[in-house]
């Protein structure tokens, strides 16, 4: 070995331990979340044999579907299940709405909030990112029109859990989904590192389905050095809940995610920072990977679209013949809110006419008292019945409609605990629908 090759090594090695050592600085200071969907669903393809055939359909059926759910909007009931050790944190009410709200975001509109760093095209990608037209909702009944808790907390002797499902079942410690074929069922504990949480495949055993995510990567924070604070994680989970492949495999790199519009990507992406990119390395022509896809996993800030293609897929899992259809199909569960209400339309004439009973609960959040805004097609009673997040009554109170017009009444809640809660309207047809409302009394 000559004296210049002696140099390069002594070089490289230095080098090497730079490198390695920055990167255990770096992992102390933040985490790196690690999703194990793609290890869950092995698992399941070898303990389902059934699975690989269930797939087989769905991608068949998938390709048929294209467009078809464009104008629809999906509404999802969700039952959160929060398991609580001895002396390990939990999130509370609020941040569980809070959670339920950048839900909503990441599946109502595309969040443009990258301009500092993105550049020409990254954009151009943006510009593909659509309005999935998906809603998440508290339901305040189950299908039996009984007083429903969409919230529940468990106590469990469980410290630590793994991605083997063992969470999904009361008997290995853990809490008995609700109904996975029309909730949504995410339970929240403390798993083993580095596991972030998982969704289950749509086409998997309908025992184990759902959602399992780590409380350190749920919910919304006001902490800015915090990457993964903005909700993002539950969002991409959805995502594989209802179909949508990571744009990275594990088993396979540079394997397809399914869908046209994303390109291939060699491995996940972690971080942010000024003009962040990766050029994949699965193609002869060099294309830049989609790090502001929800199905990614850069940083929170990073993530903020689906594409068409993406749409495509989720709503051809929710439809009529998909495997998650079922969801949907329970109007009376819960009833979108906010940007996402059409309580009623109007004629040529400019007489309200509306389409279906509703009502609306204002101002949100409230102090002892708030208005009800009652909307119905007939002239008639309505009975309005309040549940706590525990789903027990705290009131009920009638109203008499005597018009077709939009009617405003007051309600006293100055004896109502601060807290989250649930308005539920029964109509004199028959029909239900129910909002939420947080009330904050001193």
């Amino acid at each position: 070995m000559n004296r210049f090759s002696s140099k390069l090594l002594l070089v490289i090695f230095f080098l090497c331990y730079l490198l390695q050592h920055s990167f255990a600085q770096v992992s102390i200071e933040r985490p790196f979340r690690q999703f194990t969907t793609q290890s869950v669903l092995k698992q399941a393809l070898n303990e389902q044999p059934e699975l690989i055939s269930n797939l087989a359909q769905l991608e068949a059926y998938i390709s048929t579907y294209g467009s078809a759910g464009d104008t629809r909007l999906d509404t999802i009931p969700v039952v959160f299940h929060i398991l609580q050790s001895e002396g390990q944190p939990s999130p509370d009410e609020s941040s569980i709405l809070d959670q339920l709200d950048a839900l909503n975001r990441a599946f109502g509109s595309y969040e443009a909030t990258l301009e500092p760093f993105v550049f020409d095209k990254i954009q151009a990608m943006a510009a593909k990112a659509i309005h999935p037209g998906i809603y998440f909702c508290l339901p305040t009944m189950d299908v039996t029109g009984a007083p429903f808790a969409p919230i529940r907390y468990s106590i469990s002797s469980v410290q630590n859990w793994s991605d083997d499902q063992a969470i999904m079942s009361a008997s290995s410690g853990g809490a008995d989904p609700i109904d996975p074929s029309r909730f949504l069922n995410i339970w929240v504990a403390q798993l083993e590192h580095p596991n972030s949480g998982f969704a289950t495949f749509p086409g998997i055993s309908i025992q184990s389905d759902g959602i399992v995510i780590d409380p350190d990567y749920f919910g919304v924070s006001a902490n800015n050095t915090d990457p993964y604070s903005g909700g993002k994680s539950l969002a991409h989970l959805v995502g594989s809940y209802l179909g949508l492949y990571e744009l990275w495999n594990e088993a396979v790199p540079c394997g397809d995610d399914q869908v046209d519009d994303t390109p291939i990507h060699n491995a996940p992406n972690y971080g942010i920072g000024a003009n962040f990119h990766h050029v994949s390395l699965c193609d002869s022509l060099p294309i830049v990977e989609m790090i502001i896809n929800y199905m990614d996993n850069t940083d929170d800030v990073a993530l903020t679209m689906f594409t068409q293609g993406q749409k495509n897929r989720m709503k051809a899992v929710l439809s009529d013949l998909g495997p998650r259809t079922l969801l949907t199909k329970w109007n009376n569960a819960c009833q979108p809110e906010g940007a996402f209400a059409q309580p009623y339309i109007s004629n040529p004439q400019t007489q309200s006419v509306y389409a279906v009973n509703s009502f609306n609960a204002f101002p949100n959040p409230a102090a002892n008292a708030f208005y009800l805004e009652i909307f119905m097609q007939q002239p008639g009673k309505v009975k309005f019945i309040v549940l706590n997040s525990l789903g027990e009554t705290i009131s009920t109170f009638d109203y008499q409609i005597q018009s077709m017009t939009n009617q405003v009444f007051s309600q006293d809640c100055s004896s109502w605990p601060s807290g989250t809660y649930f308005i539920r309207a029964a109509f004199e047809d028959g029909s239900n629908t129910a909002k939420s409302i947080r009330i904050n009394n001193q």
